[in-house]
């Protein structure tokens, strides 16, 4: 659980390298990893209260990380590469 008497802008510090190479991993492009990891993080500062209560910052991070990349790539994709199943 992350103390609430440090700042949530510390444990995203301490996540972030983890963060990016988690992404880009799943990814397999750095900067889009990048690019995805800063969204998280403003998303997160948009909410900072979501953060402190958490037993896992990291599990959320990553989760919250992915659905933004695959957000980005579906938007990203042209539509005949998504088609639906019957």
């Amino acid at each position: 659980m992350v103390n609430p008497s440090t700042s949530p802008n510390e444990h995203l510090v301490q996540y972030y390298d983890e963060l990016v190479e988690y992404i880009s991993f799943k990814i397999g492009n750095r900067q889009i990893a990048l690019d995805v990891v800063q969204e998280t993080y403003v998303r997160v500062f948009q909410r900072p209260e979501q953060f402190f209560n958490l037993l896992n910052p990291i599990a959320f991070l990553k989760k919250v990380s992915i659905n933004i990349a695959l957000d980005n790539l579906k938007k990203n994709c042209e539509p005949k590469s998504f088609k639906r199943r019957r």
